[in-house]
């Protein structure tokens, strides 16, 4: 936490401007860094399963065309012996 606590009474715009929520930190101590990067984390996740973005939406497909490709891939593999090398 700041040496001076006056700090902590100022007003930070980024945060209240994206509605994101806004620790204290210390480095020297570790206090709140873990829940800092624990609420990140989640809030991350929660944005990327809920966005309505349309670049998101983009990534999405692109992932999941991109999983049905791998899983056929591994199906013909599968269904395709590996040959033999010949006897010397």
């Amino acid at each position: 936490l700041p040496a001076d606590m006056k700090v902590t009474q100022k007003s930070f715009n980024f945060a209240r401007k994206f509605n994101l929520p806004f620790y204290f930190v210390s480095a020297a101590d570790g206090t709140n860094v873990v829940k800092l990067f624990n609420d990140a984390i989640e809030l991350a996740i929660a944005y990327k399963q809920n966005s309505g973005d349309f670049m998101d939406e983009v990534m999405r497909e692109l992932e999941s065309f991109d999983l049905q490709k791998k899983s056929e891939d591994f199906s013909e593999t599968e269904n395709c012996p590996e040959e033999k090398p010949p006897s010397a």
